[in-house]
């Protein structure tokens, strides 16, 4: 799996000079996620900060940035 240092890929937005409120939301938009982690007899749910939630159609798009 590719993953982009979520600091780089800010920076590079506000080089591009995108308005200060959609990078925010990009921001924020992985953070604070949860997940069902865990096999057939343990099911957890754990606190996932720093992926773009999966088939996201923004991961992509950000990904190619």
């Amino acid at each position: 799996m590719y993953t982009v240092p979520h600091h780089a890929l800010i920076s590079k937005l506000r080089a591009h000079e995108l308005d200060d409120t959609l990078i925010q939301w990009l921001q924020d938009f992985p953070c604070n996620r949860i997940q069902r982690v865990g096999n057939n007899d343990f099911l957890r749910w754990s606190l996932v900060d720093s992926v773009m939630p999966h088939r996201s159609i923004l991961g992509p798009m950000l990904f190619i940035i």
